[in-house]
């Protein structure tokens, strides 16, 4: 960095020539000229130069140029927001993308969905799932139980959207296959109909491999136990998020109660 610097004070401040420059400074002329042309691109004089440290020097020289961008550019946040509505496909919006920018440059389809795995990938991991509206239901008991007045113990079960994260819980007395699924049922109840899919918890997989499980759940909400997943999953963030947050409320209003 010193040699550049020097090369640049020899060239532009003493006018001498490349091939006494790269004497002087045992350089090959090739090396010299690069320094120079590159501070000229740069729009550098020796004043500027002798202003600037080494590392911001050579910033201002090795840097690559920003290329100008021509193209209109997405709004991939909102994008990907929309991604979340049942039926919203990247093609839907690029197409409407294209029509709102009809008088301008804007991406052709594939480099439009390039960018947007572009964005995605920069989200927070917790930000990267999308879920579409009515797509997924995350349910599972919220893990720690709560203690009762009489000594007992609840044992909160939650079941979670995973577009709108609309919660449902309830408490039960323990944790065994008529609660899970009399749960369920109830959730189902509550939000008036069954998603394409359930997610289900570790503590379901047990429940969800016999048909009794399955005619229990269709019974209690009047559907064909095929709108039931059959598939166990590890609890979703959605179920487990919303379970911690029930838990906090009920031991604060038991605490503000108990004095």
């Amino acid at each position: 960095m010193r040699k550049i610097k020097e090369v640049l004070r020899l060239k532009l401040d003493a006018r001498l020539s490349h091939e006494q420059i790269a004497a002087a400074l045992d350089l090959s002329k090739g090396v010299v000229t690069k320094y120079v042309g590159l501070a000229a691109a740069a729009g550098l004089d020796w004043a500027a130069v002798q202003s600037l440290d080494d590392v911001t020097l050579e910033r201002r020289l090795l840097a690559s140029p920003e290329k100008p961008r021509h193209h209109v550019q997405p709004d991939f946040g909102r994008i990907h927001h929309e991604l979340r509505r049942k039926g919203v496909t990247l093609m839907l919006l690029w197409e409407e993308y294209r029509a709102e920018y009809a008088e301008r440059q804007t991406y052709g389809y594939s480099q439009f969905c390039e960018n947007y795995r572009h964005f995605a990938k920069r989200l927070k991991r917790s930000m990267r799932q999308i879920h579409r509206g009515g797509e997924k239901l995350f349910i599972d008991f919220a893990g720690p139980t709560l203690a009762l007045a009489d000594g007992g113990r609840a044992h909160i079960y939650v079941a979670a959207m995973g577009a709108s994260s609309y919660t449902f819980a309830c408490a039960t007395e323990r944790e065994t296959m008529a609660d899970w699924l009399d749960s369920t049922g109830r959730a189902l109840a509550f939000y008036g109909g069954v998603p394409a899919k359930s997610p289900a918890g570790d503590l379901a997989e047990g429940f969800l491999v016999s048909d009794c499980g399955y005619r229990r759940i269709s019974e209690s909400v009047q559907v064909g136990p095929q709108s039931v997943t059959k598939k166990p999953f590890v609890l979703n963030r959605s179920a487990g998020g919303r379970g911690m947050g029930i838990e906090s409320s009920l031991r604060s209003f038991s605490a503000r109660h108990a004095r």
